[in-house]
């Protein structure tokens, strides 16, 4: 195997930021050529390896083999592959491998995968709308329709809380008028008594 970093175009110095953005633009750049992102997964996972940084019992993926009867031969990383990083926190490197896959071999399992991505970036709307796809071209999935139960529920707890937030502002009674409102009546309490909680001078 040749010298990872020479591979990805990077010092032996190099920050984990810029061994991430190094095989972004790899990977982006390379989505069309098999064999160059094959070279661009192995000398990735081969640095991180190398440096302690995958999670315990982590191995480098044994082969970025296309899906089996993905058409024209297209070599992209197995699914397994692109799930494993997704459970591992690796969202960008996901998503990025995803978004390489040609539209003609976005399966059922494509859209949950890149919904699963988007989900754990924190963008629900979008992650809502894949697992919706992947429902749609495989409905007895319960993995692909409870991920989408999840995204839904998510979504309406957001609306609900923004929407909240929104009335509490219209009608002036976020906390801190609450706190406001509180001391002015404490204070008028306190002048009946002779007395002066806030003093203006």
């Amino acid at each position: 195997m040749a010298d990872p970093y020479s591979t990805l175009g990077i010092p032996y110095g190099a920050s984990e930021q810029e061994l991430r953005d190094a095989y972004r633009k790899l990977a982006i750049d390379n989505a069309d050529n098999p064999r160059r992102m094959s070279e661009i997964n192995d000398a990735y996972d081969a640095i991180v390896l190398s440096r302690g940084n995958a999670p315990s019992g982590h191995n480098a993926p044994s082969g970025h083999n296309a899906p089996s009867g993905h058409p024209g031969g297209y070599a992209a990383p197995g699914f397994s592959d692109i799930r494993q990083r997704i459970q591992y926190g690796r969202y960008d490197e996901a998503a990025v491998l995803l978004d390489g896959i040609p539209q003609s071999g976005r399966t059922a399992e494509w859209y949950y995968l890149k919904g699963s991505a988007q989900r754990g970036r924190g963008w629900l709307e979008e992650a809502e709308k894949n697992f919706e796809q992947a429902v749609r071209k495989e409905p007895q999935n319960f993995e692909y329709r409870s991920a989408y139960d999840s995204a839904v529920s998510a979504r309406k707890g957001q609306y609900r809380a923004q929407r909240q937030q929104q009335k509490y502002e219209e009608k002036g009674d976020s906390g801190c008028c609450k706190i406001c409102a509180g001391l002015w009546c404490a204070d008028c309490c306190c002048e009946c008594f002779g007395g002066d909680l806030i003093s203006c001078c």
